[in-house]
């Protein structure tokens, strides 16, 4: 009976399949040191973390390994806390680097974020003596923060 309480051998839930042609390749530590680190707070830029994950993993190379299939391999290396947790909750296989990345900002960057952007990139206005590069570099990172929610018609508007 004992035998029943006793832990079995632990294999963590992975959602993330990529097809890999080989089973022998090795991530050598110092790429993995690289990443940059996403924890999955309210504050974070899930974008600002895809494009520095992006700017390494081009940078890396491993043997008869697609862009895809190196992606969906590091990506939950970058991944800490809150964010680590939730990939292993997502509940399908991904088999994509766009599934992924589709996943990733559904769950970092919700349609209230999206909408609060939104309206501060449609209300925008200079500051009171502020400068016009100033307030210019200011709507350029309004827009950056929020690449998906307005079209280009929307922003000229």
């Amino acid at each position: 009976m004992k035998e029943y309480f006793i832990p079995s051998d632990y294999q963590p839930a992975t959602c993330i399949r990529p097809e890999i042609p080989t089973n022998h390749f090795e991530i050598k530590p110092g790429t993995i040191q690289m990443l940059p680190s996403f924890y999955g707070n309210p504050n974070e830029d899930p974008y600002k973390h895809i494009d520095e994950f992006l700017d390494i993993c081009s940078t890396v190379r491993i043997q008869n390994f697609t862009k895809n299939a190196l992606r969906l391999t590091l990506f939950p290396f970058s991944l800490k806390d809150n964010a680590k947790h939730w990939l292993g909750t997502i509940g399908r296989t991904i088999k994509t680097w766009p599934e992924m990345q589709q996943e990733f900002l559904k769950k970092n960057y919700p349609i209230g974020r999206t909408n609060t952007m939104r309206r501060a990139i449609t209300g925008f206005s200079q500051h009171p003596g502020e400068l016009m590069h100033e307030s210019w570099e200011r709507l350029k990172e309004l827009l950056r923060k929020c690449p998906h929610g307005l079209s280009r018609f929307d922003r000229i508007e």
